[in-house]
C-alpha cells in the first residue's frame, strides 16, 4: 500500500493590510480582463520560498527544524511590491505576477533555507530564485481574443505599488487540492530574529 503523503510548501504569507491592497488591484484587473484568466484569491496569496511537493508525515519534524535554523539566522525585514509582469512574457503570458523588490536578505534567506533542506534530501532549484506574487494564471482554454486582452492589460497596467511588506517568519503549509481551489493548513511558523 502506498504511504500517505502531504503536499506541502514553505512560504511567506501576506499580512491582512497587504491582502486588502492586493484585493483592490485584483478587482481593477478583473474589471479590465475577466475572461481567460483564473485570478488568485488575495487571502491565499503568499511568496513561495520552497515547494516541497509530496512529503511523508515523518519528515515534518526535520523540515520544521531546518526552517527554525534558517529563520534564526535573519532579522525581520520588509519588501516592496511594484509593477505587473508575466511568465514567459507579455505577448504569450501563462502567469501574471507582481514583482517583489526586496533587500538582499530575502535572497539570502531563501538560499539558507535551500541549503538546510538539501541536507534532508530536497534538491535545490535549478533556476535562480525569482521572488514574485502570482496574481493569475491564463486558462488553457483562453481564446485568441482573451489572450490579446491579457497582453493589452500587461502593456498598459494599472499602477501597482505597495511598500514595507513585513517578513517576520517562514511558514510551512499543507496544501489540499479541492474542486473549488486549494486549502492551506499551517503546520509550522518559524520566526526570524526581532530587530
Amino acid at each position: 500500500m502506498k504511504p500517505e503523503t502531504i503536499r506541502s510548501f514553505i512560504a511567506i504569507p501576506l499580512p491582512p493590510a497587504a491582502q486588502d491592497t492586493i484585493a483592490e488591484w485584483l478587482d481593477a484587473l478583473q474589471k479590465r480582463q475577466r475572461r481567460g484568466v483564473r485570478w488568485v484569491d488575495a487571502a491565499k496569496m503568499h511568496l513561495t520560498m520552497k515547494f516541497l511537493g509530496d512529503i511523508l508525515p515523518e519528515q515534518i519534524p526535520a523540515i520544521q527544524q531546518a526552517m527554525r535554523v534558517a529563520a534564526a539566522e535573519f532579522r525581520v525585514f520588509t519588501f516592496d511590491l511594484k509593477g505587473l509582469g508575466a511568465f514567459p512574457g507579455v505577448y504569450k503570458p501563462r502567469v501574471i505576477w507582481v514583482s517583489i523588490i526586496a533587500p538582499p536578505a530575502l535572497q539570502q534567506l531563501q538560499h539558507h533555507l535551500e541549503k538546510h533542506l538539501a541536507v534532508l534530501g530536497f534538491p535545490a532549484e535549478d533556476r535562480r530564485f525569482s521572488p514574485h506574487l502570482t496574481l493569475g494564471r491564463i486558462s488553457r482554454h483562453a481564446s485568441e481574443k482573451d489572450m490579446a486582452g491579457v497582453s493589452a492589460l500587461l502593456r498598459q497596467p494599472p499602477k501597482i505599488a505597495l511598500s514595507d511588506v513585513p517578513v517576520d517568519a517562514l511558514y510551512l503549509y499543507r496544501s489540499d487540492l479541492h474542486p473549488d481551489g486549494s486549502v492551506y493548513t499551517l503546520l509550522e511558523r518559524s520566526p526570524l530574529k526581532e530587530s
